[in-house]
This record gives structure tokens, C-alpha cells and sequence, in this order.
């Protein structure tokens, strides 16, 4: 199976940086025991770190605060997931290690969020939101998107190169100056979706409007037709 490539322009536009413009190509490649093993390894970091905010949200949803009573902790959160799921971090990474983790408290932190707005009258949402639940078993025994950061891979002679953790590299039509950003790698039902993030310059302002309009009409015969206002 080759691989498949598709290029989507989507423009992101983040919060903090408002005036940068970014573009995403995503690589289709076939199953790979490599990458298996990484996502496998991310979905069980997943489920752990799940599992101790969970206990914490159910022990103290009573409470008025129960937000700060999760994160009151949140510096120790990490040693707390270190220690008990220590062969995930030789598996992973310090970096991936850290970038699960995030993930996971950003899920919950949107879902705080969510049911402040359902707590409103009337409600905007039509039901209300779950605490985020466990990865689930599928493809493959298990496996969940796994990030990697700009500084951890980059783009050389046309391959994405993966961190040196990872044995891997992919085929990529980005040339070596793309501004690269990040990647992920997103398991799919018979393979993996490579999804790489690059910054491209913004478009040009559009010219202010002066009501002076030029229609132009490519023929075959004559090589332009125009007409003006």
C-alpha cells in the first residue's frame, strides 16, 4: 500500500496569535509497528491520568468548587502519574509523556466549561456534558492520536523526520523551508493519518474599493476580452 497524500488548507487562527496563517498535510500511510507501538503507549497514559482526575471529579462533585479541588494539585499531577505509570514514560518520552498529559486536562477543562454554559437558564446545550470518558479498545487493542511538538521532528530532503524516540519517517511534498509547527499521528481503521501543521505567510490586504471594475475574458481566437465600467 502506497502512500496516499491530501493536502487540506484549513485556516487556524489561534487565540494568542492572531496574525499567523496555517495550513495542515495529511499523510495517509499503512499500518506500522512503530507507530502502533507509540499510540498504544499514549492511549494507556490516557486512560491513567483519566482515571485519577475521574476519582478526584466523583469524589468531590458535592463540592461548590469541585473544579479547584481537581486542579488544586495540578504541579503534582504529573508526579503522581509518573509514579504509577513509569514504563509508559520510558515508552514515550519526557515530551510525549508531558503532551499526553495536557491533553488530558484540557478535555476536562472543556468540559468545566461546557457545563457552566449548561448551568444557565435556559440552557444553550441540549443535554448535560459528560466527564470525559476512558480511550476506548478500538483499532487495534487500543490506540489515540499522539502529538509530536515543532522542536521534536522536522522536514529534510522531502521526509518528515520523527524524533529520534520514533523510527520512523514519511514521505512529505513540503519543501525543506516550510515553517514547520507540528504533527500528529491519528490511527485509522486499516492505518495511520499523518497530519502535518506549517505556517504560511497571511494573504496580501485586499485593495480598498474605488468602483473601478475590469471584467477580462480569456478567448481562443483573441487572446483577451475586457470590458469596464
Amino acid at each position: 500500500m502506497n502512500d496516499l497524500y491530501k493536502v487540506c488548507f484549513h485556516k487556524i487562527i489561534m487565540a494568542d496569535k492572531p496574525e499567523r496563517n496555517y495550513n495542515i498535510e495529511e499523510i495517509y500511510v499503512p499500518f506500522h509497528h512503530e507507530l502502533s507501538k507509540f499510540c498504544h503507549a499514549a492511549k494507556l497514559l490516557y486512560n491513567e491520568t483519566n482515571y485519577i482526575l475521574r476519582q478526584q471529579f466523583f469524589a468531590n462533585r458535592t463540592k461548590s468548587k469541585e473544579e479547584r479541588e481537581i486542579f488544586k494539585n495540578a504541579t503534582t499531577l504529573r508526579h503522581e502519574i509518573n509514579e504509577k505509570a513509569s514504563h509508559h514514560h520510558e515508552t514515550l518520552g519526557g515530551t510525549f509523556f508531558d503532551l499526553i498529559i495536557q491533553q488530558v486536562v484540557r478535555d476536562w477543562k472543556s468540559f468545566f466549561v461546557l457545563n457552566k454554559l449548561f448551568s444557565k437558564d435556559p440552557p444553550p446545550l441540549n443535554g448535560r456534558p459528560k466527564p470525559p470518558h476512558y480511550k476506548k479498545v478500538f483499532p487495534r487493542d487500543g490506540e489515540t492520536i499522539l502529538p509530536i511538538r515543532d522542536r521534536q521532528g522536522k522536514i529534510e530532503n522531502g521526509w518528515l523526520i520523527f524524533p529520534k524516540i520514533i523510527d520512523y519517517k514519511v514521505k512529505t511534498r513540503l519543501p525543506d523551508t516550510t515553517l514547520y509547527r507540528g504533527a500528529r499521528v491519528i490511527p485509522q481503521a486499516d492505518g495511520y493519518k499523518i497530519e502535518i501543521l506549517y505556517e504560511v505567510p497571511l494573504p496580501p490586504e485586499p485593495l480598498p474599493n474605488n468602483n473601478r471594475i475590469l471584467g477580462v475574458d480569456l478567448g481562443v481566437g483573441n487572446l483577451l476580452t475586457c470590458v469596464t465600467n
